[in-house]
């Protein structure tokens, strides 16, 4: 075996054994963002809850002093 075939079949298995790495490292992230969006997506729901309820108890407020 010739130095060139040697040497493309080492850049073969270098570049298999980091494209591997990449691809579990991609899913990682991915995963890692996948937690971030739910996490971010459950904290708009809980905040438009809150913004809904103060929103009512300023509405229920400005009514009683009108009434007066």
């Amino acid at each position: 075996m010739d130095a060139q075939k040697i040497a493309v079949a080492v850049k073969n298995a270098i570049m298999g054994e980091l494209r591997d790495e990449f691809k579990e490292f991609r899913a990682e992230v991915r995963g890692q963002l996948d937690g971030f969006k739910l996490a971010i997506d459950t904290m708009n729901k809980r905040l438009d809850g809150i913004e809904s309820r103060v929103g009512n108890i300023e509405r229920s407020k400005s009514f009683e002093f009108a009434d007066r």
